[in-house]
C-alpha cells in the first residue's frame, strides 16, 4: 500500500478526534448517571421532610413519646386517715411560782401557783394539722381561779403552707411535663434537621459538579460546540437545562441550609434555656412557669393546654379554713360587735373564693382577769354568738354582714355583780377599701336596747332610733417616700347600744384618736405622736369617768453607731382597791433613755441611763411612785464565759427617797448550764432611814433527751404604801421537755 493521500490524512485525524470526543461524551454520560440532580427524584426526596420541618411537626416516633407524657396521673384522695402516729411533737411545760407577799391591788401573801401546759400535733387526717393545747393553773389563793382549759386549733399557717406546697407540687408536675414534652419535641426537630441536612449534600457530589463545570464550559463556548455537537447529552440545550437546574438546586440548598441552621440554633437555645428554667423552678416555680410561656407556640402544636393555673385551682376543702379553733379562744371579728372577748366554744372562718363566712359561738369567761374577784364573787358565763357572711377582693378589701347576740353581762356598780340579764341581738355591716397609700375601715351596728327586763320596758329594735346604734371609721395611710404613716379613728356608741366587744357605761360616748409617725435621716430618727380620748374598756374596773379624758403619747427614737436614745411622753394606768372595789386612774409619764453599745478591747459592753417622771394628780396620791422622779444607771460587760452587770437607781419625791444598788454575774458552763447570782442594797429614806441587803440567784440546765430545768430565787426588800421596807421572797421552778 502506498502512502496516504493528504485527504485521507485529514479524514483520519477528524475521525480520531470524533472518536475521542465520543469516548469523552460516553464517559461523561456514565459520570452523569451518578448524578440524579437532573431529574425530579431529588426534590421528591426532600419534599416530605421539608414540609414537616416548615410546619414544625414532630415525627411519628416523637408523637408516640409525647402521648405518653400527656397521660394524666390519678391523684389519691387528699383527705384520708393518716397511717402515721396520730399524736406527734409533744411539748410539756411546768412552772411553779411562790410569792411571800405582794402589795398592790390586793395585799396578800404566801401564794403558790402551779402552771401546766401541754401541746401536741394531732395527725388524724393526712396533711390536716391540728394543734391540741391543754393549760391549767392551780393555786392556794382565793384570788386566783383554778382551771383546766383546752384548745384544738387548725394550724392555719401550716395548712396554708401545705396548700401552697400542694399547689407548687401540682404546678411543678405540670411544669415538668411541659419541659419534658418540649425537650422531646426539640430533640426530634434537631434529628429531623440533621437527617434533612444529609439530603442537601447532593449539589456537592463530584459527578454533578464535574458535569456542571463541563456544561458551563460548553455554554461559554457555544459557537465551537454548536458546530461540533448538535444533539445528545452535550447539546447546547441540554447543557443550558442542566446548568439552570443545578443553579436552582444550589440556591434551594443554600436557602434550606440557612433555614436549617436558624432552626437548629433556635432549638439549641431553647433546650439550654428550658434546662436552666427547670433548675430555677425548684425555687420559683411561678416565675419559671411565666418564662416558659414564651414556648407556648410549640406546646400549641402539640395540643397542650398552655393556660396558667389560678392560685386556688388546687385547693381542697380544708384549705378554705383560715381559722378553726375549738375550746378557749379570743375571737376577733369587728370593732363594734364581737372582739376582745374570751370564749369557750368555736371560732372559725372559711373562704369560698371571694366569699367567706365567720362563725364564733361559746360561753364567755371574763374570769381571766381574776385579780379583781376572789372566790366569794360569782363568775358569770354567758352564751354569745356571731355569724357573718362577707365578700373580699384580692387586695383584702371586704364587705361583711354580721349577726351577733347572746346574754348580756350585768351592769356593774363598782365591782358588784348584777343579777339581771337579758338576751340581746344585733346586726353589723363592716368593710374595708384600699387605695395606693390609704386604707379605710368602717362599720355601723345596731342592737336591741340593753335595758333590764325587770324595769318594765320592752325590748326594742328600731332602725330609726340612734340610741341603740354604734358607728366606727378608721383610716390608715402609709407614704413610703416620705417615711410617714398616719392613722386615725372615730367611734360613737349610743346609750342603749350593746355589743360583745368591750364594756361601757350606759351613756352616749364618742371616742376618737389620731397617731402619726415620721422617720428622718435614713430611719436614724423616728418620731411618733398620738392622742386619743374616752377609751373605757375594762369590764371590772370603776372608771374615773370624764367626757374630756384625753390620753397623749409622744415618742422619739434615735439609733445610730451603737447609740439608742428614746424620749417619750406616754400614758400609764394605776389600779387602787378601796373596800373591795378596784378603781382605775390614768396619768402621764415622761420617759427618757440613752443606751450605747461598744467594745473595751475585745469585750462587748453596754451602758445605759434611764429617767422617768410620773405626773400624777391628787386622785392618784395613794400610789408609792406618785409624783416621783426615777433615774437608773446600767452597765453590762459580756465576757467569753460570763456576763456581769451593775445597776443603780434612785426614786425620789417630796415624801421619800428610795435608792437601789444591784450587782450580778451570769456564768455559762458550756452550752448546757448557766449560773446566775447577785445582790441588792435597798435604802429608803422617809419617816426614818432604812437600809437592807437582799440577794438573788438562779440556774438553768439543758439535759439532752430529758429537758430543760430552771430555778430562780429572789429575796429582797421593797417599799410598801406606808413607806416601810418589807421582805419578799419570790421563787420559780420550771421544766420543759419535748418528745416525738
Amino acid at each position: 500500500m502506498g502512502p496516504l493521500s493528504p485527504g485521507i490524512k485529514i479524514h483520519t485525524v477528524v475521525t480520531c478526534v470524533l472518536l475521542l470526543i465520543a469516548s469523552a461524551v460516553q464517559a461523561q454520560q456514565k459520570t452523569g448517571c451518578a448524578c440524579a440532580l437532573v431529574d425530579s427524584s431529588w426534590m421528591s426526596q426532600i419534599k416530605d421532610p421539608l414540609n414537616g420541618i416548615k410546619n414544625k411537626l414532630p415525627s411519628d416516633s416523637a408523637f408516640t413519646a409525647l402521648k405518653k407524657l400527656q397521660k394524666k396521673k390519678i391523684d389519691t384522695p387528699d383527705v384520708q386517715l393518716s397511717k402515721d402516729r396520730w399524736l406527734q411533737g409533744h411539748v410539756i411545760s411546768y412552772n411553779a411560782t411562790y410569792i411571800s407577799r405582794i402589795e398592790g391591788v390586793y395585799d396578800y401573801g404566801d401564794i403558790l401557783q402551779h402552771n401546766l401546759n401541754y401541746t401536741t400535733r394531732v395527725a388524724l387526717f393526712k396533711n390536716i394539722p391540728f394543734n391540741v393545747s391543754l393549760f391549767g393553773r392551780y393555786s392556794n389563793s382565793s384570788f386566783f381561779r383554778n382551771y383546766l382549759d383546752f384548745n384544738i386549733d387548725l394550724a392555719g399557717g401550716d395548712l396554708s403552707g401545705i396548700a401552697q406546697r400542694k399547689q407548687q407540687a401540682a404546678m411543678q408536675r405540670t411544669y415538668e411535663a411541659k419541659t419534658q414534652m418540649l425537650q422531646v419535641y426539640l430533640d426530634d426537630q434537631l434529628k429531623q434537621l440533621n437527617n434533612f441536612s444529609s439530603l442537601l449534600q447532593v449539589p456537592d457530589n463530584p459527578d454533578c459538579l464535574n458535569r456542571y463545570i463541563h456544561y458551563k464550559e460548553i455554554l461559554a463556548n457555544k459557537d465551537i460546540y454548536r458546530e461540533k455537537i448538535t444533539s445528545g447529552v452535550d447539546s447546547i440545550s441540554q447543557a443550558a437545562s442542566y446548568v439552570e437546574k443545578y443553579d436552582k438546586a444550589k440556591h434551594t440548598v443554600d436557602s434550606l441550609k440557612l433555614m436549617a441552621d436558624s432552626l437548629r440554633n433556635e432549638y439549641k437555645n431553647a433546650e439550654a434555656e428550658i434546662k436552666q428554667l427547670k433548675g430555677e423552678s425548684m425555687e420559683d416555680w411561678a416565675g419559671a412557669g411565666n418564662k416558659l410561656s414564651k414556648y407556648n407556640k410549640y406546646l400549641k402544636l402539640l395540643h397542650v393546654d398552655t393556660a396558667v393555673a389560678a392560685a386556688g385551682e388546687y385547693k381542697k376543702f380544708w384549705d378554705g379554713f383560715k381559722k378553726l379553733s375549738l375550746g378557749r379562744s379570743m375571737p376577733n371579728s369587728t370593732e363594734l360587735s364581737f372582739q376582745n372577748v374570751s370564749i369557750n366554744g368555736i371560732n372559725t372562718r372559711y373562704d369560698f373564693g371571694k366569699l367567706f363566712t365567720v362563725l364564733q359561738a361559746g360561753w364567755t369567761d371574763f374570769g381571766l382577769r381574776d385579780f379583781v374577784f376572789n372566790s366569794s364573787k360569782r363568775r358569770i358565763n354567758s352564751f354569745v354568738y356571731n355569724v357573718g357572711l362577707g365578700i373580699q377582693s384580692r387586695n383584702k378589701d371586704y364587705l361583711l354582714l354580721s349577726f351577733f347576740g347572746g346574754k348580756q353581762n350585768p351592769v356593774y356598780t363598782g365591782n358588784s355583780t348584777g343579777t339581771t340579764r337579758q338576751n340581746t341581738l344585733g346586726v353589723s355591716v363592716s368593710g374595708q377599701l384600699s387605695w395606693r397609700h390609704l386604707t379605710l375601715k368602717g362599720e355601723i351596728a345596731q342592737s336591741q336596747y340593753a335595758i333590764p327586763t325587770d324595769s318594765g320596758t320592752r325590748k326594742t329594735f328600731r332602725l330609726s332610733d340612734n340610741s341603740n346604734k354604734a358607728y366606727s371609721i378608721a383610716a390608715f395611710s402609709v407614704f413610703p417616700r416620705l417615711a410617714l404613716n398616719i392613722n386615725a379613728y372615730y367611734k360613737y356608741y349610743g346609750a342603749n347600744y350593746y355589743g360583745f366587744n368591750a364594756y361601757r357605761i350606759n351613756a352616749n360616748n364618742a371616742q376618737w384618736g389620731i397617731q402619726g409617725g415620721k422617720s428622718f435621716f435614713n430611719n436614724a430618727l423616728t418620731i411618733n405622736a398620738g392622742v386619743k380620748t374616752n377609751d373605757y374598756q375594762n369590764p371590772y374596773v370603776e372608771q374615773v369617768y370624764s367626757g374630756k379624758n384625753t390620753i397623749t403619747t409622744l415618742n422619739a427614737i434615735f439609733r445610730k453607731h451603737g447609740w439608742v436614745i428614746t424620749v417619750g411622753y406616754i400614758p400609764s394606768y394605776q389600779y387602787v382597791s378601796i373596800n373591795d372595789t378596784v378603781y382605775e386612774n390614768r396619768y402621764q409619764v415622761i420617759n427618757c433613755m440613752t443606751s450605747y453599745s461598744y467594745k473595751l478591747g475585745e469585750i462587748p459592753a453596754t451602758s445605759s441611763v434611764m429617767f422617768n417622771r410620773f405626773l400624777n394628780d391628787n386622785s392618784t396620791s395613794a400610789y408609792f411612785y406618785g409624783n416621783s422622779s426615777n433615774i437608773a444607771l446600767t452597765q453590762i460587760f459580756n465576757f467569753n464565759k460570763y456576763t456581769s452587770s451593775f445597776n443603780a437607781s434612785v426614786i425620789k419625791n417630796n415624801l421619800y427617797s428610795y435608792t437601789v444598788f444591784d450587782g450580778g454575774i451570769q456564768y455559762r458552763i458550756g452550752q448546757k448550764v448557766t449560773l446566775k447570782s447577785g445582790f441588792k442594797i435597798n435604802s429608803l429614806k422617809a419617816q426614818e432611814y432604812e437600809s437592807k441587803v437582799g440577794g438573788y440567784g438562779g440556774t438553768s440546765w439543758s439535759i439532752p433527751k430529758v429537758g430543760a430545768f430552771s430555778l430562780q430565787v429572789d429575796y429582797n426588800y421593797y417599799p410598801d404604801i406606808n413607806y416601810k421596807l418589807y421582805g419578799n421572797t419570790v421563787g420559780t421552778l420550771g421544766f420543759t421537755t419535748s418528745f416525738k
